[in-house]
């Protein structure tokens, strides 16, 4: 549980940062490729001398690359709905995605149905949808909620992908190799796109932007190894591991928004919370 704990921790804090790019008005592509450099840095330095060997023999290389290179749009989409929209909003549209990996956790790798779990999978979805749920009379454009249905089934897609690499391919000597090349193709295919902006790159560039990317590089690091532990070596399955994770970053990134930012939270985000935490325990009790 330590390392689900981690990752929610540190998956909550990426939505922060987003936030607080962009109310620095800071060019959050860049600081966005700087943060998969750092990342795939920190793996690097952690696996050690051996790392090219490792990965020259890894079986799960090239699925892995092709993995890592979806990952800039992603985290790009996500950061500019955290700005745009909102942070609970963008929250939801990627933790609901839990129904993609949840659903193909009970078809592909036989994960026990029960009764309790199913009503903590509904009880989670819920409960997100509570604490997201915005007050009369406000609505999104059309162009928002695009952004955030693209945000939805590319989150989902992503967890799936991550989970079937794990099943098929990574032992636990794998784990720290695997998020580390994730980070550098992710850079790489970032370093590409600024190439067709690099004008505009250069013009807005500032060395704070440095100390961002490292900050973002390090939580977002820490948010990829930590879920892949807790699929891993965890004693949880990965239908539980996937709702519990998501809806404690949910609840978690609301509350920090709250204190920290000074969001709004209605009479049906508290309800949400309060659904989020029953369901918490509905899923905990599951196993």
């Amino acid at each position: 549980m330590i390392y689900l704990g981690l990752s929610i921790l540190s998956s909550s804090l990426i939505f922060i940062i987003f936030k607080w790019l962009g109310r620095l008005n800071s060019n959050t592509l860049t600081v966005i490729v700087l943060n998969y450099f750092f990342a795939g840095l920190i793996g690097w330095l952690v696996v050690g001398d051996d790392y090219i060997g490792i990965i020259m023999r890894a079986k799960w290389l090239w699925s892995t690359v092709l993995l890592g290179s979806s990952f800039v749009g992603m985290f790009y989409l996500m950061a500019r709905s955290t700005q745009l929209i909102g942070t609970s909003p963008s929250v939801v549209a990627n933790k609901m995605s839990v129904i993609i990996p949840v659903g193909l956790a009970f078809y592909l790798y036989d994960d026990q149905l029960s009764i309790i779990k199913v009503l903590g999978v509904i009880l989670a979805l819920f409960g997100i949808y509570l604490v997201t749920r915005k007050d009369a009379g406000t609505t999104n454009s059309k162009g928002h909620v695009l952004l955030l249905v693209i945000l939805f089934l590319g989150s989902g897609m992503i967890d799936t992908a991550i989970k079937l690499i794990e099943d098929r391919f990574l032992g636990p000597q794998d784990i720290l190799p695997f998020t580390t090349v994730l980070f550098q193709t992710a850079f790489v295919s970032g370093l590409l796109i600024t190439l067709f902006t690099l004008k505009r790159t250069l013009s807005s560039f500032k060395p704070s932007k440095i100390g961002l990317g490292f900050v973002l590089g390090s939580v977002n690091f820490a948010s990829i190894y930590y879920l892949v532990m807790s699929l891993k070596i965890g004693n949880l399955e990965s239908s539980v591991i996937f709702p519990l994770n998501n809806i404690g970053i949910v609840f978690l990134s609301s509350l920090l928004s709250r204190f920290i930012f000074g969001d709004h939270l209605s009479k049906y985000n508290v309800a949400g919370i309060i659904v989020s935490i029953l369901s918490l325990f509905l899923l905990m009790l599951a196993t």
